[in-house]
């Protein structure tokens, strides 16, 4: 007699991540986290298959896995008492992250720029693309930083001309806006100027006189496709307040070896440094001048 089989049921992405963990869905996307490829002694460790992955082999390998959460979800308060810009003396830095495992990057960038200012000179907040949400799970943000979601642009009921929006009252908060990562899909909705989400109708609201830094992050054949580099053009043409932080080569969590890895996320915090050194400067000049 036959066995009858049961058809194995369909996961969604978050139903995947929450009976697999972090390394199936995710991996199987194949984009752009792993180490220089000028580490070749770790090449051999290298599957094509995420599942064979070896956590301990190496440290790139081993700050991809998931740390435990120890923040719960923000109440849903008014969202303008985090955006009262006032003159509190400090820098206020917005980091955008998208659709990209890039993203488990975000924690230690935070750190570094706690580190370089101190927690009483700057105040930095986050905004996440629903796909950046999946990345993001269980990874621990300081407790100062408020974490932006795409459903808190409408919690707010707006109800009468003159409510706030979230978009426009972070773009007047914000003092630069850092992008990293930027996946394909985000990146060619900012060249088309599509505004669908919380992130991308933030950037087409922007303020051109505040900079916006991208830092890309996808496979390399994605990167490499004809319209990436069109996209890529399009930024450098029109938008003269981004600076995109070019990918570098790198051997991918997929096996690839190639450009498209994401800059690596200690570099784009320095390039951040230096840029808010620069305005700074800048402001210094202007005032002297008007004096």
């Amino acid at each position: 007699m036959e066995e009858t089989r049961k058809p194995k049921p369909i996961l969604t992405p978050h139903d995947d991540f929450k009976t697999n963990g972090f390394w199936n869905e995710p991996m199987r996307q194949c984009s752009s986290i792993s180490f220089q490829v000028s580490d070749t002694k770790h090449r051999g460790s290298l599957s094509t298959d995420p599942s064979q992955i070896d956590l301990s082999n190496t440290k790139a390998a081993a700050m991809m896995m998931p740390i435990p959460s120890v923040r719960p979800v923000d109440p849903m308060l008014p969202f303008t008492q985090y955006l009262q810009k006032k003159d509190d003396d400090k820098l206020h830095i917005l980091i955008g992250a998208t659709g990209s495992v890039a993203t488990i990057k975000i924690p230690q960038m935070i750190d570094k720029i706690f580190q370089v200012y101190g927690h009483d000179k700057v105040s930095v907040q986050l905004v996440l693309t629903p796909m950046a949400e999946f990345f993001i799970r269980g990874l621990r943000i300081p407790k100062n930083v408020k974490v932006w979601r795409e459903v808190e642009e409408w919690s707010s009921p707006m109800t009468k001309p003159g409510d706030p929006i979230l978009h426009v009252e972070l773009r007047k908060w914000a003092d630069i806006f850092l992008v990293a990562p930027l996946s394909a899909n985000t990146l060619a909705k900012m060249a088309n100027g599509l505004c669908d989400n919380l992130l991308t109708s933030l950037i087409r609201a922007w303020n051109p006189v505040a900079p916006i830094l991208v830092a890309p992050a996808m496979n390399t054949f994605m990167y490499t496709n004809p319209m990436t580099a069109k996209h890529l053009q399009i930024l450098k043409d029109e938008f003269k307040h981004v600076t995109v932080l070019k990918p570098v080569e790198k051997v991918l969590v997929c096996g690839d070896i190639g450009m498209g890895g994401m800059r690596e996320w200690s570099d784009i915090v320095d390039i951040l440094v230096d840029r808010l050194a620069e305005m700074k400067a800048k402001e210094g000049e202007k005032r002297e001048d008007s004096d």
